[in-house]
């Protein structure tokens, strides 16, 4: 009995452990109730999720080889929403559980709107070729109006990240989700 009580408890301290580490709060990319220079604050905010796909080949030269990185698809989604945030964005994050080198990606964000502009840059996730990888942004408060984003993706197998791609994107704010 002794055995099977100490079984459970180690059990359930492990998986206390695992859900602790895997839904992590993303920090915000910028502070919330700004206000612009004639007075307004913010009253809204968005959530920015980068989805990546991207692929790795070697290249052979004259003294070695290379990694060369494609990036074959990426999407962005954007949910807008009016008013203070319930809580923190929530990300999942899978502990490394291998002792190989795992490749990395990270993607920068460039961000204005009506009053500000700033840069933030997601965490570092871990990835494989051919397989979509997830990067989450905390939420980005901004005033109403034209918001523009400029997206930089990164990656490396090995040695420095090495910028894979860059895309630009601009969407009408007014915290109201439009699908």
């Amino acid at each position: 009995m002794r055995v099977f009580v100490g079984a459970l408890a180690v059990a359930a301290i492990v998986l206390a452990a695992a859900l602790l580490i895997v839904n992590q709060p993303v920090p915000d990319v910028n502070d919330p109730g700004r206000t612009s220079d004639t007075g307004e604050t913010t009253q809204g905010f968005a959530d920015i999720t980068v989805t990546a796909t991207i692929e790795t080949a070697t290249v052979n030269v004259l003294f070695g080889s290379i990694a060369t990185y494609t990036d074959k698809s990426h999407t962005v989604k954007i949910v807008e929403t009016e008013g203070a945030p319930a809580g923190p964005v929530m990300a999942t994050v899978w502990p490394s559980l291998g002792t190989t080198t795992q490749c990395m990606a990270q993607i920068k964000m460039f961000w204005a709107d009506s009053a500000d502009s700033g840069v933030t840059t997601s965490k570092e996730k871990a990835w494989t070729s051919g397989s979509p990888v997830v990067f989450q942004y905390g939420h980005l408060y901004l005033f109403p109006g034209r918001v523009s984003l400029t997206f930089q993706l990164s990656a490396k197998c090995s040695g420095e990240y090495v910028q894979v791609s860059s895309w630009q994107m601009t969407f009408q704010f007014d915290g109201v989700n439009e699908g």
